[in-house]
């Protein structure tokens, strides 16, 4: 299962905001920032779509998708990154 983050970091005087996309990456910068005087603000941005649908939709459309191409590839499909879940899914007509 995919979990989803959705934490950005502002930084300042840069003014400059990182999407943080893991956990590992999220404590590295957030100890990397304090140990060299930087000034954090962390806000939660919760998308359009609600975390709990997304993980649902998300689940939905890989078991379309593994249903389409099987399990050798689905795997093959699977391990080559990032998808667009919420295409797949207008796609496949999953609500």
């Amino acid at each position: 299962m995919e979990l989803v983050y959705n934490a950005y970091l502002h930084l300042k005087p840069q003014s400059l905001i990182l999407k943080i996309v893991s956990t590992k990456q999220f404590w590295w910068r957030f100890n990397h920032l304090k140990r060299n005087g930087g000034e954090i603000t962390v806000t939660d941005r919760t998308p359009e779509m609600d975390v709990k649908d997304f993980n649902r939709i998300s689940l939905l459309v890989n078991k379309r998708v593994r249903w389409e191409l099987g399990s050798e590839g689905f795997a093959e499909w699977d391990s080559c990154g990032v998808k667009d879940i919420p295409t797949l899914a207008k796609a496949y007509g999953i609500k």
